[in-house]
């Protein structure tokens, strides 16, 4: 736990203004593995993710200002990543998207 700290503590320092990161993909392998890489190489914060459509589009319409970039699996379990795509389309310009 005192390693993970400070760790953080590194790419805080090292990365003054982190990436919020908003991640939408259903398979926890692959979300959990996700996280941890981009946290890792590119010193990003995941402010949150959602396994599904719905969770999706409500936590990004609930929170509009709380992410900086989405990064959505198209084909989902429930719902579809191209729906969530959709629904940020009224995002501001520095807010992007990428689709898996």
């Amino acid at each position: 736990a005192e390693y993970m700290g400070s760790h953080r503590r590194v790419c805080e320092a090292r990365h003054p203004m982190r990436l919020r990161i908003y991640l939408v993909e259903d398979s926890p392998v692959i979300r959990d593995a996700l996280s941890e890489s981009l946290e890792e190489l590119v010193g990003a914060r995941m402010v949150g993710w959602a396994s599904n459509q719905d969770e999706a589009i409500s936590w990004l319409t609930d929170n509009p200002d709380a992410w900086d970039l989405a990064v959505v699996d198209l084909f989902l379990l429930q719902g579809s990543g191209l729906n969530v795509v959709k629904s940020c389309s009224n995002r501001e310009l520095r807010q992007k998207v990428v689709v898996l």
